[in-house]
């Protein structure tokens, strides 16, 4: 599993996945709800209407924003998940934005129909991978609410390390999950996602 540039496209495949990162043009056509259009960008196929997984509708228009004032930072912000037996769209996944003193932060989120068959944990990882892969990130941070058992667990099975929590105006309480470079992540199996 690498990154690949093909047709344009900034893209990370799994055993059953492809993550395609998304660029301004892809963002715009998101936020529009424009299938055509957001197929034309990624080749990913929505099964009825364009709408962006729980937690991210909000925030697509700052990334799209982003990648418009500065489209060299194609990967760093959003990635659109989809199957690669049949290029259905899945989730989502992403990165704050480029890195902040050697930290890259991280989130996830998969449509409800497709909960419980481990694409997030398989998207994350791969763009954990990838981010840890960078020259410039150190450290891969996830803030998730401490309520939110399925998204730990994700944080869990990719050997994240609960290391604090903080308080977010948006959702309350939430714990800081990372993972280093070069540590040996501590994965604990045996939890659903």
């Amino acid at each position: 599993m690498g990154a690949s540039r093909t047709h344009g496209r900034l893209t990370l495949e799994t055993a059953r996945l492809r993550l395609t990162a998304l660029t301004a043009d892809g963002l715009r056509a998101w936020i529009e709800g424009d299938a055509k259009g957001l197929e034309g960008e990624t080749g990913v196929v929505f099964d009825g209407p364009v709408e962006a997984p729980p937690l991210l509708a909000d925030d697509l228009p700052r990334f799209h924003e982003s990648m418009v004032s500065s489209p060299d930072d194609l990967g760093w912000w959003v990635w659109l998940v989809s199957t690669r037996a049949d290029r259905r769209a899945v989730g989502a996944c992403g990165l704050g934005g480029p890195p902040s003193a050697g930290t890259a932060v991280i989130g996830y989120s998969v449509y409800p129909r497709f909960e419980g068959r481990g694409f997030a944990t398989e998207a994350t990882g791969a763009l954990v991978a990838w981010a840890l892969s960078q020259p410039r990130v150190r450290i891969v941070q996830a803030t998730i609410p401490t309520w939110h058992e399925a998204s730990i667990a994700v944080a869990r099975k990719l050997g994240m390390q609960e290391t604090g929590h903080e308080l977010d105006p948006h959702v309350g309480e939430v714990a800081v999950w990372e993972i280093v470079r070069g540590e040996s992540p501590r994965p604990r199996g045996g939890i659903p996602d």
